[in-house]
């Protein structure tokens, strides 16, 4: 990359690569972009307005993930090392695979969408937008999970889990489903 663009950077450079302040940075030579943000609906606003800005989205594949000739990523979707993407998998733009998830066949996974380091999803999943699937969590295959839903860490999903709900499951064998706000 050319620039890290942040709204409050806190050190001049990373990784030897200049650090900008957003309120700094001219938009207006053309440029592609990542959106790096864990939070799936600020990630979402940031890249909505990135793309107003005249940004293009960049999608950025780990050379040690593994990701299926049938498989579909969108732009500006970042996939981590060691993350694995099964035939027919179909990932939203904008969307994260991080450090060793592994996505099973023929699932889709919305827009602005987050599965976390280790988190296992079954095989024909459906995914919604903005979705966070937390830290070593697991879905079994052929589940729904809606819109703005959040997987806690460690949960182990074996029903669907509503639009704007919360799936924790703290020391129980599956998860408790409760509304998200």
């Amino acid at each position: 990359p050319a620039a890290f663009v942040d709204d409050h950077p806190n050190q001049p450079a990373l990784f030897g690569i200049p650090v900008e302040a957003s309120s700094h940075y001219d938009f207006s030579k053309p440029f592609r972009f990542v959106v790096a943000i864990g939070d799936s609906g600020i990630r979402a606003e940031k890249y909505a307005l990135l793309i107003r800005r005249g940004g293009v989205p960049t999608t950025v594949i780990h050379p040690t993930a593994y990701v299926s000739m049938g498989a579909i990523v969108g732009p500006g979707s970042v996939i981590f090392s060691h993350a694995h993407l099964d035939p027919e998998v179909k990932i939203g733009g904008n969307s994260i695979i991080n450090i060793a998830g592994v996505v099973g066949h023929e699932t889709t996974i919305g827009e602005h969408s987050h599965v976390s380091g280790n988190a296992v999803i079954g095989g024909n999943c459906s995914i919604g937008n903005r979705v966070w699937v937390g830290l070593g969590a697991s879905i079994r295959q052929g589940l729904t999970i809606g819109d703005d839903a959040f997987i806690s860490m460690g949960a182990i999903i074996v029903s669907d889990v509503p639009s704007n709900y919360k799936a924790i499951s703290p020391h129980r064998k599956e998860a408790l489903i409760l509304p998200r706000h």
